[in-house]
């Protein structure tokens, strides 16, 4: 069991992605109450809903950039900083605006600490267990969602959503004193003198780096798009089921792909990534046209739980990303790969709900399956990079023998 423990320092800088995941997913319960006050449309609830997806695109490129030359404590702090400003905002905004403008702020700052996060697990992590390290990002991530809604929303039913905002402050503040305690100054960054250097675009995408982005896009239409629209919308307005319920049966999905995440980056360790994504990815893509097939509660809730057995695939994808990055562009090649991403998850629900729209409700859980396919497509034309596939590769010497490859 040693050896499944993850470092004090990691499990410090895990508790920053799981507050910025907190932040995120406040708002769930709070809808109401906030429409109520401000008498505002379901738009603009939609546009308060994106403002931490519209920070990302902002600041992720950016953000990138800094990694590669500046040590995590300051982008930590930078980053925890601006949410905690941002929570203060909304919670206090006495117009819309405001209360928008504090969520963008927010939406940055959890951008910009959950961005080193990442880039220093991924740099934390040995090459023989770097899928199982970033596949506990995913976990976090999951855990502050699952966690944030029903935190959240008990502090509001007794103080009010102004008070529910503002206990989001408080991942962010522990998540803070445990970077300080746990993290030393590693030399994580990488600092040049050369003012070429410096001036490097802040976009990173070679070779097959380009074509795992482009998996992301195809990824992110696929399982985003499923799970903040397709399966709750399919649920309330086709099979008519209370709001409650459909609630509980997206916990329940998203509670099981937390141990998912950090099983299948372990198995990526010992079998490769590709073998790991392309079934994952599939069987997510299946599940939606099985959910357009269901007739009653009991089967929509059980595919549900069939979509949280596919919930490695997201971990997987950054791993790549890792296994392919050189060391000096690790963090501009994580920032153009989320920034890519959020592009995605930023244009889904429009372009899923015109698909509804048009096309209804089968032929669009069979594009979400086209989309599945097509990322499992690419992941099988990549390749895998993983260091233990790269060690296992044979590797034709000059004597015309073939040995094992290295893992450098």
């Amino acid at each position: 069991m040693e050896s499944l423990r993850l470092p004090k320092d990691v499990l410090a800088v895990l508790t920053i992605t799981v507050a910025s995941s907190f932040g995120n997913g406040a708002l769930a319960p709070l809808l109401g109450e906030i429409s109520n006050e401000f008498n505002i449309s379901f738009t603009a609830l939609g546009a308060l809903i994106s403002g931490f997806a519209i920070a990302r695109l902002v600041i992720d490129l950016p953000a990138g950039g800094l990694i590669d030359r500046i040590r995590i404590h300051m982008m930590v702090y930078t980053g925890g900083l601006l949410s905690i400003i941002g929570v203060v905002v909304s919670a206090l905004a006495p117009i819309y605006p405001l209360l928008f403008a504090g969520r963008f702020i927010e939406g940055s700052g959890a951008s910009v600490a959950s961005a080193a996060a990442q880039a220093y697990v991924a740099r934390r992590a040995p090459e023989h267990e770097r899928g199982r390290m970033l596949g506990s990002i995913s976990a976090a991530i999951m855990l502050g969602g699952f966690l944030s809604p029903a935190i959240v929303g008990v502090v509001a039913s007794f103080a009010g959503w102004r008070f529910g905002l503002l206990a989001t402050v408080l991942p962010t503040l522990v998540a803070l004193g445990l970077v300080t305690r746990y993290v030393k100054h590693r030399t994580t960054a990488t600092h040049s003198t050369s003012l070429s250097h410096q001036l490097h675009g802040l976009i990173y995408t070679p070779g097959r780096l380009l074509f795992i982005n482009l998996m992301t896009i195809a990824l992110a239409f696929s399982v985003f798009g499923f799970k903040a629209v397709y399966y709750p919308v399919y649920g309330t307005q086709v099979l008519r089921l209370e709001p409650a319920l459909v609630g509980i049966a997206i916990s329940i999905s998203a509670l099981l792909r937390f141990p998912i995440a950090i099983a299948a980056g372990t198995l990526s360790d010992k079998f490769g990534r590709v073998r790991v994504y392309v079934p994952s990815a599939l069987l997510m893509g299946l599940v939606s046209v099985l959910v357009s097939l269901s007739d009653n509660a009991t089967t929509y809730v059980l595919f549900g739980l069939a979509f949280g057995l596919g919930g490695g695939v997201v971990p997987m994808v950054t791993s790549m990303v890792v296994d392919r990055a050189p060391r000096k562009r690790l963090g501009v090649a994580l920032g153009t790969h989320a920034f890519i991403r959020d592009i995605g998850v930023a244009t889904t629900p429009l372009l899923l709900g015109l698909a509804i729209d048009g096309v209804g409700y089968r032929a669009s859980a069979f594009g979400l399956l086209a989309f599945a396919t097509l990322s499992a497509g690419l992941a099988i034309a990549i390749g895998d990079a993983s260091p233990r596939h790269r060690c296992s590769t044979p590797k034709i010497t000059s004597s015309g023998s073939k040995r094992p490859t290295g893992s450098g």
